[in-house]
């Protein structure tokens, strides 16, 4: 997860956007831990795609 952080940010992205379905109450606390903080989906970058499944999503700023 460091290397993808470091990517982005060197890449010029601003944040990490995920999405997940409700379900995956570890990969919760993973991200939690981990620094991603859950959104609302209003919140969303509009190009961002969201599968059927996502119910739950979470943003990282990494610059």
């Amino acid at each position: 997860m460091d290397a993808l952080e470091a990517f982005c940010a060197e890449n010029g992205k601003n944040a990490i956007y995920l999405g997940t379905t409700d379900k995956f109450k570890a990969a919760h606390r993973f991200y939690e831990k981990n620094g991603y903080e859950e959104i609302n989906k209003t919140d969303l970058p509009e190009d961002f795609h969201i599968l059927a499944v996502d119910s739950k999503f979470y943003r990282k700023n990494v610059n």
